[in-house]
């Protein structure tokens, strides 16, 4: 297994929840895919879910080599849960990108704390 990128994000979710309150449901459908938002209105803090979502999500973009003159949709990465774990889903865009630079699997850790949403992804080519 080889890495091919490692991207790190951190979220302030108080700034993130003043982003949601100036914009609603219209910022959520532009930036999570359904399945995301239909999770995230599910759990006791949607916004803290949300957040830790956006962070994984941008972490993705910056291990799949995002941000280098390639832009991707927010959407065209989805972060889900397999098990109690995090993962990357990778449509379009995003997934083309990948398989362009040999990634084969994005690994996702989120974690939050002190009114911040971090995440981590990095990305492989395992064969």
């Amino acid at each position: 297994m080889a890495v091919v990128g490692i991207g790190l994000d951190v979220v302030d979710v108080p700034r993130f929840a003043g982003v949601y309150e100036r914009f609603g449901e219209k910022f959520l459908r532009r930036v999570f895919t359904d399945a995301e938002r239909v999770y995230c209105g599910k759990r006791a803090e949607p916004l803290n879910c949300y957040a830790g979502r956006f962070a994984a999500k941008e972490a993705v973009f910056k291990a799949i080599g995002g941000g280098t003159g390639v832009p991707i949709p927010l959407r065209d990465v989805e972060i889900a849960m397999d098990g109690r774990r995090p993962t990357a889903r990778l449509r379009a865009t995003a997934e083309r990108l990948a398989g362009e630079r040999g990634i084969t699997d994005i690994h996702v850790t989120i974690s939050h704390d002190a009114g911040v949403a971090a995440a981590v992804a990095v990305a492989v080519n395992d064969k």
